[in-house]
């Protein structure tokens, strides 16, 4: 092995690489004796400079033993050619049995070694591989390479490219794309946004605003909360109680009157999720058709959504509650105008931000 380095013999290091020697062991396990060979000369194919190796490591990728494709990722990986990248990005997939978790590991290492480039066809490598939630390596990775990007078209492109994603008819990949554009961040929200006037993709592009949580969205969900499918309606409401502006806060009560059980209780769910503001801006927005013109609009909002505490969902909706809110008809004579103004006064100091 060593004479074939010291020649920079790649053929016949690539020879070596064909070995293979099987035996039995006593308990009758079959075992490779011939593998630290194949590992010694993919380790010496990784010294010797020019193009010639490369295609040797590339079919060590291939091996049937674990060791000797770890040493052909690693080998690759300071290899920064076209050839090398592809190989390597495709090694994501080969490279998914839990019984290899090392060998991925490495090639992840791999990827994130090379330039930005490769962010789109590493993103692309993995929505091919949707039967599985993203695993934290996939995740972390992904966040690298996306914030590699460069600012502006570059990100906006691959937003557009994993919001096509959302009109497969395949729901893992549907899914997968969701967890990629919530890392992708802002720049993707244009491209979910327009997907949200395809009526069949509408349902995945509402969970996808709400998984990036940002609240130029509220108004685009808002806009499809009396869709005429309950499903739609019921993924707008969920993406809003995830951004949980306080904007969308009587939206979500009026939508705890929807004909279907399941729209109702998403909304109280997603108003759960507000806390208390919800409660002010439900106590607001009973009080405030009572009032004169000036005391209306002298009634304060809630907090905005930076001031809100990051409350979890819970765990199931609550039942839907009878409304005891008194109606303006009910409403007993007031002597003068001070009994508007005291309640004002007291929604003021209530929803003052502390």
């Amino acid at each position: 092995m060593d004479k074939l380095q010291q020649r920079g013999d790649a053929d016949g290091l690539a020879s070596v690489l064909g070995r293979s020697n099987l035996t039995q062991t006593t308990d009758g396990q079959m075992v490779d004796l011939s593998v630290p060979d194949r590992v010694a000369a993919v380790n010496a194919l990784a010294e010797l400079p020019g193009p010639e190796p490369l295609d040797p490591l590339l079919a060590a990728l291939d091996d049937p033993e674990p060791d000797v494709r770890r040493a052909a990722l690693l080998a690759l990986t300071a290899r920064d050619e076209p050839r090398a990248r592809t190989a390597l990005i495709d090694a994501v997939g080969r490279h998914n049995d839990v019984r290899d978790d090392m060998g991925r590991s490495v090639v992840i290492q791999a990827v994130l070694g090379l330039n930005a480039d490769v962010a789109e066809p590493f993103a692309d490598r993995l929505l091919s591989e949707s039967r599985r939630p993203l695993d934290i390596e996939e995740d972390a990775a992904l966040r690298i390479l996306f914030r590699r990007l460069p600012e502006g078209e570059p990100r906006r492109a691959l937003g557009a490219r994993l919001a096509g994603s959302l009109r497969s008819h395949d729901r893992p990949t549907r899914e997968r794309a969701q967890e990629m554009l919530a890392l992708l961040g802002v720049e993707s929200i244009d491209a979910v946004t327009d997907t949200l006037a395809d009526p069949l993709a509408r349902e995945a592009a509402a969970v996808a605003l709400g998984r990036m949580r940002s609240p130029q969205s509220v108004q685009p969900l808002s806009a499809h909360l009396d869709d005429g499918d309950p499903r739609v309606r019921s993924a707008c409401l969920w993406a809003l109680g995830e951004i949980r502006d306080p904007a969308a806060i009587e939206q979500l009560m009026r939508a705890t009157s929807d004909p279907e059980y399941e729209v109702r209780t998403t909304a109280m769910a997603a108003l759960d999720k507000f806390g208390s503001v919800a409660v002010l801006a439900g106590v607001a927005a009973v009080i405030r058709p009572l009032l004169p013109s000036g005391e209306r609009d002298s009634l304060p909002t809630p907090a905005a959504p930076a001031q809100l505490p990051d409350t979890p969902a819970p765990q199931s909706a609550p039942a839907p509650q009878n409304d005891t809110a008194p109606r303006p008809a009910e409403r007993p004579p007031q002597p003068a105008e001070r009994q508007p103004s005291e309640i004002v006064t007291a929604l003021k100091n209530l929803l003052r931000p502390s």
